[in-house]
């Protein structure tokens, strides 16, 4: 959807956490910042039908993983950046900036190489079981 929004936005206190700084206050543990919206000026729905709006973008696939299965491979946290933060970020501009542009359009691709680290000295062969023009599932 596509929103114009009037309202506070409450960024809270700066905090230092293992080096990072943060501002929060609001949400759980005092985790966000808070924006209150005291207006809405104008609202579009949502209706492409060539855009995934599930809340869970496939983890839930039947096909494949179980919930119970189911990990962070990789979790980026610009709030408290570590290695693999500036990782994501590294391979963004890659792709950004033409190095690696096969990210933006080979999904087999970029499955294949985020899984080559799970298991060193293979190349993992995956079928795609389902496909989308938002989202294609490989097994």
């Amino acid at each position: 959807m596509r929103v114009t929004a009037l309202g506070r936005f409450f960024s809270g206190e700066k905090r230092t956490i293992n080096g990072a700084n943060s501002w929060g206050g609001a949400g759980h543990l005092g985790c966000c910042s808070l924006f209150v919206i005291e207006r809405v000026g104008s609202f579009e729905a949502h209706t492409r039908t060539d855009l995934d709006y599930t809340a869970e973008a496939g983890w839930y696939e039947t096909e494949g993983c179980k919930f119970g299965a189911l990990g962070d491979q990789s979790h980026v946290s610009i709030a408290y950046p570590d290695d693999a933060t500036e990782q994501a970020i590294a391979q963004q501009r890659r792709a950004d900036n033409g190095e690696a542009a096969w990210a933006f359009r080979d999904p087999q691709r970029v499955a294949v190489e985020s899984l080559k680290p799970l298991y060193p000295g293979q190349v993992p062969v995956l079928r795609s079981i389902k496909k989308t023009s938002a989202r294609e599932v490989f097994r």
